[in-house]
């Protein structure tokens, strides 16, 4: 196979493409973690074990992206299922309770196993939404 040198304009395509390709792989990026992190959130209501509504209330996805990373923290608890404790104990996020269990009920995991299993299948997702936007560029 022969190859021929580039002229002036044709390497000036071509850097072009090479520059955009970052831009389009951080879409890819966002776009992906955007739908897992839907998804987490969605997955995690459905199996949050709570009459009240305050815990799947309190679930929920933060933007904590820096300049040069893209970041979702999922969480729940918080000030909505905060409560006393009896006697002079600190006051307890029930959230925790509900996914570890108490000396006296039984764990309902509801936040861990969603994480976990969206964690694995994330990564796949990630690298094939890369893999697409570099070829595409």
């Amino acid at each position: 196979m022969k190859t021929r040198p580039l002229d002036a304009a044709g390497r000036a395509r071509l850097r072009k493409r090479f520059d955009a390709i970052p831009d389009k792989m951080k879409r890819a990026a966002r776009a992906e973690i955007d739908k897992t992190t839907d998804r987490m959130v969605a997955q995690m209501k459905l199996g949050a074990p709570d009459d009240e509504g305050a815990l799947r209330d309190s679930i929920r996805a933060e933007d904590t992206s820096t300049e040069t990373w893209i970041r979702v923290r999922v969480s729940a608890g918080g000030p909505m299922t905060t409560r006393p404790s009896k006697g002079s104990r600190p006051d307890y996020d029930y959230a925790n309770a509900v996914e570890y269990g108490t000396a006296d009920t039984p764990p309902q995991p509801f936040f861990r196993p969603v994480a976990r299993r969206e964690q694995r299948a994330h990564r796949n997702r990630l690298r094939r939404a890369l893999k697409k936007a570099a070829q595409e560029g």
